[in-house]
């Protein structure tokens, strides 16, 4: 009787461990890829600037990865007061994020005016983001509004 109990407990614990080991194989089997399956966007974008308006920078841009890699575009941006020597006050400062779909204009709004502005932009997609464009457009002036509330072209 003593044998047939014990050959009844290494069973059972043989049956549960099997089961437990294939539930973690199929588990292990989700994070079973290798880098080819994802990869980021290889390339910086090319980024110009197409036109200012005194709230708003167009943006261009040119992807020289592989059609379908890239999904959208992120721009880090900062501008500082022209004309103006003390950065500390928050007044005299602005910095933000725009995402861009892969499609979509790239308008940067919501600037201050008068303010000269930089940026970052990268290109990204479902396993992360590519390389940095770095300082993609220093120095430009969004324009006053005593100037013109008209867009201005600066090229």
């Amino acid at each position: 009787m003593k044998i047939y109990i014990i050959v009844l407990i290494v069973l059972t614990f043989t049956l549960i461990g099997a089961t437990l080991m294939g539930a973690f194989k199929e588990e292990e089997s989700l994070f079973d890829w290798t880098p080819e399956d994802c990869r980021v966007p290889r390339y910086a974008p090319y980024v110009w600037v197409k036109a200012v308006t005194k709230t708003a920078i167009v943006l261009g841009i040119t992807d020289p990865n592989e059609p379908g890699t890239v999904t959208g575009f992120s721009v880090y941006y900062w501008g500082l007061r022209f004309g103006v020597n003390s950065t500390i006050e928050r007044r005299n400062r602005d910095f933000g994020q725009r995402t861009f779909s892969a499609r979509s204009p790239y308008i940067i709004k919501g600037l201050k005016p008068k303010f000269v502005y930089c940026a970052d932009v990268t290109a990204f997609n479902s396993c992360g983001h590519g390389p940095f464009c770095i300082s993609c457009f220093e120095n430009v002036l969004t324009w006053d509004t005593k100037e013109s509330s008209e867009s201005r072209n600066i090229y």
